[in-house]
């Protein structure tokens, strides 16, 4: 990976522990993370001499998470890591059908007793908000080591740089067919968030038709 690649990644790792993988195989994948948990579990490498060298097992596993930004033509709303961790959105609408920041809907329950009737019938004119489960989205996962850099420069000591190159050629090979995999579900699948944007946007209307498209992922 790059020094430019490795820049970017880092900075977009706005969910602790995780890697945004939108800079590493393109926009597609914005809003997909991948999160490593830790097994009980070792996988054994046997060096030139006999040696043997243990690599944790982990479980990688790629899910959606909402951006903590989302703009359209009637704001921005900025969600927390807990909402964007939830995974559930809702977009309100005025009479019009125009989207809304919520901020634009939100009445203060000591000022009901001053709303007026005319308020009153266009609030209940307002069509029902757009929703959007992002935690619906399925995730995808596989088990694998983590090779180290530490554990790298171990192997190297003991058995050479030819086979530690060896071996990480090896690691990185098979890592990245098992990203693949997943890749290729993710483009299978509908593009959920671009889907979502268009709407906001306005540049879908058809809101029967996205949700057969998401599966009721999108829905009113």
């Amino acid at each position: 990976m790059s020094d430019t690649v490795k820049k970017s990644v880092e900075i977009l790792e706005d969910i602790p522990g995780a890697v945004h993988l939108e800079p590493l195989y393109g926009s597609r994948f914005k809003s997909y993370y991948l999160f490593k948990k830790v097994l009980d579990t070792f996988h054994m490498i046997n060096g030139l001499d006999g040696s043997v060298f243990l690599l944790p097992a982990y479980i990688f596993e790629v899910r959606f998470i909402m951006p903590p930004h989302i703009k359209f033509p009637g704001g921005i709303i900025s969600y927390s890591l807990a909402e964007r961790e939830f995974g559930v959105f809702r977009f309100p609408r005025d009479q019009f059908g125009d989207f809304v920041s919520p901020i634009a809907v939100h009445i203060n329950l000591n000022e009901l007793n001053n709303i007026t009737q005319q308020e009153i019938e266009t609030l209940l004119t307002r069509p029902q908000p757009l929703v959007f489960d992002a935690y619906k989205i399925p995730y995808h996962g596989f088990e694998f080591v983590d090779l180290s850099e530490c554990k790298l420069n171990e192997i190297e000591t003991v058995c050479g740089l030819d086979y530690a190159t060896r071996v990480k050629h090896d690691y990185d090979e098979k890592y990245e067919q098992l990203m693949k995999i997943i890749l290729d579900k993710i483009n299978r699948m509908s593009d959920y968030l671009l889907i979502l944007e268009n709407i906001l946007y306005r540049y879908r209307i058809n809101l029967d038709e996205v949700v057969k498209e998401t599966d009721g992922i999108i829905h009113i």
